[in-house]
């Protein structure tokens, strides 16, 4: 069972209730447009927290203690790669799975991802299937 708590921020966060808690996701994109695509592909199989900037997303992520974070690169406020070095640098979040979603697709982009310490990283436009195999390594499931 899951239920939605409303923070102060604006920002609905999932907690999650029972045995069967679903895997928690955080994703971190400005584009509402996006947004509404990763709600169409993830929200029925897991609890999606959206956050539009990589303030909020860190705010939801320390709130929330996801197993995933979805973080597109560049956003207003902090951008993708100094959130993922925040993640890292915090202990009680640093485990946290972080993948990648950007329309960056060179090499150096995806190189210096991964030296901060994302899990993987996939270009957009990508197809929805694609995303799901990602998330479905990184997670386990």
């Amino acid at each position: 069972m899951t239920s939605v708590l409303d923070g102060h921020d604006g920002i609905r966060y999932p907690t999650r209730m029972g045995p069967e808690a679903r895997k928690r996701i955080v994703v971190v994109e400005d584009d509402p447009l996006i947004r509404s695509l990763y709600d169409a592909l993830l929200a029925k199989q897991y609890d999606l927290t959206q956050t539009f900037d990589g303030d909020s997303g860190l705010d939801a992520i320390r709130k929330t203690l996801p197993d995933l974070a979805i973080v597109d690169v560049s956003m207003p406020k902090m951008h993708g790669f100094e959130l993922c070095q925040r993640i890292r640098a915090e202990e009680a979040i640093k485990a946290t799975k972080i993948l990648f979603v950007s329309g960056k697709s060179y090499a150096t982009d995806i190189k210096t991802a991964k030296e901060i310490g994302a899990n993987d990283y996939i270009v957009k436009p990508f197809q929805p299937e694609d995303l799901r195999g990602k998330i479905r390594s990184l997670l386990g499931a």
